[in-house]
């Protein structure tokens, strides 16, 4: 004999197949076999990331600029998933605990100046694919690769000059 089982969407979990056999003798036999059902895709949640090499505003990066991209799968994923920045890959960090992972991006000078588009991608163990793409920059991080300008104009009225100016000092980082 043979039979299907059809997996319907929303019943995961175990499911348990019971085989009865009787001869015409009737003679019995059993086996009980069970399996796990799993439809649904893998959700990735938790997502942040620090530019490490910019402490005091974590968010923004420069060209070669190190971001660490850390977040959670929802269950046991079959291999690694697939993480991308403006479609170029991330490499993962070693130490993996329970379904959290970190990822290291460099940024580089063919990045596009902007919020960076992170893609997270992977396959649970029943095969069911998964993907999160982020759309804040509370889990993504801005990229600037132009240096800031300063203008210092000459003045062209008198009265326009500062006569014996103090000491000042810019924010402005000359990289």
């Amino acid at each position: 004999y043979r039979t299907t089982y059809d997996v319907i969407r929303g019943y995961d979990g175990t499911a348990e197949v019971l085989v009865r056999a009787i001869d015409k003798s009737l003679n019995q036999i059993a086996r009980l076999i069970s399996f796990e059902v799993d439809t649904q895709a893998p959700r990735f949640s938790n997502i942040s990331s620090m530019v490490i090499s910019n402490p005091e505003n974590s968010k923004y990066a420069k060209a070669g600029a190190t971001v660490l991209i850390t977040f959670e799968a929802s269950e046991a994923l079959r291999s690694d998933p697939v993480v991308t920045v403006n479609n170029n890959t991330a490499n993962r960090e070693d130490g993996l605990w329970y379904r959290a992972y970190t990822y290291r991006y460099s940024v580089t000078g063919d990045d596009t100046d902007g919020q960076a588009r992170i893609i997270i991608n992977g396959y649970d163990l029943a095969s069911n694919y998964g993907e999160y793409a982020t759309s804040s920059l509370l889990e993504s991080f801005e990229i600037d690769r132009v240096n800031p300008t300063v203008v210092i104009a000459t003045p062209t009225t008198v009265g326009e000059y500062i006569s014996n100016p103090g000491n000042f000092a810019t924010n402005a980082n000359p990289d």
